[in-house]
């Protein structure tokens, strides 16, 4: 949530939603932060017609790896690290989606 706020984000709402069947059959994109979870949304979701996609593949930046890490637990640096990447991903696959 401090991260969230050093960012301008309200998170006060937020609630995470467990990945249903029925919820990832209805998506128009699913969107993972690893290739594990992206197996997960598959396997649950039993063959979705949204494409699913890694974010992390959309990252800018030399990266290390695929997954974009959980800084659950860990610094106020590394909750910084992830928004960063996170952000930076999100802005790729934006506009990758509408190129206009």
């Amino acid at each position: 949530m401090a991260a969230g706020l050093r960012r301008s984000y309200k998170l006060d709402d937020h609630r995470s939603q467990l990945a249903t069947p029925t919820l990832l059959r209805g998506a128009d994109l699913i969107v993972v932060m690893s290739a594990e979870q992206a197996r997960a949304a598959y396997l649950t979701g039993g063959a979705p017609r949204a494409p699913i996609v890694a974010l992390g593949d959309f990252d800018p930046a030399p990266i290390d790896r695929r997954t974009i890490l959980d800084p659950w637990g860990m610094s106020s640096s590394a909750f910084d690290q992830s928004y960063d990447r996170i952000e930076r991903c999100i802005r790729e696959l934006v506009a990758a989606i509408d190129p206009g």
